[in-house]
C-alpha cells in the first residue's frame, strides 16, 4: 500500500489531498509564471493538466462527464488563469 501514490489511495481525504496538491503540485507547476508570455496552446496545456490533477485527486474519470467548472467547485479550486493572473500582480 505504501506504494500506491497518495493521490489514488481511498483511505486519504480529499482534503488532505487537496492541501497536499497545493502545497507540492501548484508550486511546481506555476514556478517562474510571472514572467511567462504564454501563447494559447501553451495556456491549454498548463490548464489540462492542472484540471487531470483534480480529477485524480478527487476520483472523477473523464467519463463521468463532470464539466470543468463543476470540478473546479466541487474542489473549491480557483481557474488556473485567475492563480496566474494573480501571481502576474
Amino acid at each position: 500500500m505504501l506504494r500506491m501514490p497518495i493521490c489514488y489511495r481511498k483511505t486519504v481525504s480529499c482534503e488532505a489531498k487537496m492541501r497536499i496538491f497545493r502545497a507540492c503540485i501548484l508550486p511546481v507547476l506555476l514556478y517562474g509564471s510571472e514572467v511567462w508570455s504564454l501563447t494559447m496552446a501553451q495556456e491549454r496545456r498548463l490548464n489540462t493538466f492542472y484540471m487531470a490533477c483534480l480529477r485524480t485527486l478527487v476520483g472523477v474519470t473523464l467519463g463521468d462527464r463532470i464539466s470543468n467548472e463543476n470540478l473546479l467547485q466541487l474542489t473549491g479550486q480557483p481557474n488556473l488563469e485567475n492563480i496566474m493572473r494573480r501571481n502576474r500582480l
